[in-house]
């Protein structure tokens, strides 16, 4: 029978790895397409200004004030020509640093600030998921590294976590 701490670090790997191939996937696209890498900006571009763009209702995508006022203060200073470099290049490291399981919380944090960036601009499709893979990740983080460059340096360097270095203390253990 396999224990529950096996079956932690299998499912939160198995979803570590998934997790990463969707960014890799992601990121690698936008490195290869030009639209995104020849230093117009044009993908960023045309995704901001279709976010900004009024619907059939005469409203837009975003739902909140700030994040429109936000986009549209890149949109007047021409940021896509840096940004979309730094989303592409930003997309592919979170899919590496996940798919080598190094500095897995937080690959998972910077996943989840571009999702949540994503969804602010009116993009749904499958950010939601890729969010929750990525709370699940952070919450899970003491499993979701132990496969990878995080477990072996915790078993390289012995270190140990400073949680367990408090909680093992002799003065915080019960007394039976």
């Amino acid at each position: 029978m396999l224990s529950t701490t096996t079956l932690k670090t299998t499912a939160v790997t198995a979803l570590r790895i998934w997790l990463a191939l969707q960014w890799l996937n992601s990121g690698l696209h936008k490195i290869t397409d030009p639209k995104w890498t020849d230093g117009t900006g044009r993908g960023l571009a045309s995704f901001w200004n279709t976010a900004l763009a009024p619907n059939a209702h005469g409203g837009s995508a975003i739902t909140y004030d700030w994040y429109r006022t936000f986009l549209q203060f890149l949109v007047d200073s021409h940021a896509e020509t840096w940004f979309s470099k730094l989303i592409a290049s930003s997309e592919t490291a979170v899919g590496l640093g996940l798919l080598l399981g190094a500095l897995v919380p937080f690959a998972a944090l910077g996943g989840l600030t571009m999702n949540m960036s994503y969804m602010l601009a009116g993009a749904t499709s499958s950010n939601p998921v890729l969010a929750l893979a990525a709370g699940v990740l952070i919450v899970g983080h003491r499993y979701a590294g132990s496969i990878g460059l995080d477990g072996l340096r915790t078993r390289l360097t012995k270190v140990e976590r400073p949680v367990a270095r408090v909680w093992n203390r002799p003065s915080l253990r019960r007394v039976a």
